[in-house]
């Protein structure tokens, strides 16, 4: 499930404007699905996210879980792809975890108030990351 280059609408030879830099990995375990985020998540591919999530299967898996660890970057219309994930996985009656991204990425979580609205997970293999969180909750505005 890896995404990268330009939306396949483009013309052969034709270049996005701004370059989609994502992408997802899947790695199924036990009843659990983990899909991996690498990159950026923005208007320019906030839709492939959501697309990928809504179109899990989850009514076969006790979790789904979104690791945002390797991104560098995410704006609130990723935001509003990982919601739509959410909806689309408790509507299957599957739990949806996120494993933290890096602070830059958690930082927009704290700002809308999202880390008490969504589950976070520490990394597994890893240290918890609750104090990051806890932090992180401290800062919000």
């Amino acid at each position: 499930m890896s995404n990268q280059g330009g939306p396949a609408k483009l013309p052969q030879g034709e270049q996005p404007e701004h370059p989609i830099r994502l992408e997802l990995r899947e790695v199924r375990s036990e009843g659990r699905l983990t899909i991996e985020l690498e990159g950026e998540v923005d208007l320019a591919c906030a839709q492939i996210l959501a697309d990928a999530l809504t179109a899990i299967d989850a009514s076969a898996l006790d979790a789904v879980v979104v690791d945002l660890s390797g991104l560098t970057f995410i704006d609130s219309t990723g935001l509003r792809a990982i919601i739509a994930g959410k909806s689309h996985c408790a509507e299957q009656g599957a739990d949806f975890l996120l494993v933290p991204g890096p602070p830059q990425v958690q930082r927009l979580f704290a700002v809308v108030g999202l880390l008490d609205v969504l589950s976070f997970s520490p990394p597994i293999p890893g240290p918890p990351s609750g104090e990051v969180l806890d932090e992180l909750r401290s800062e919000r505005l």
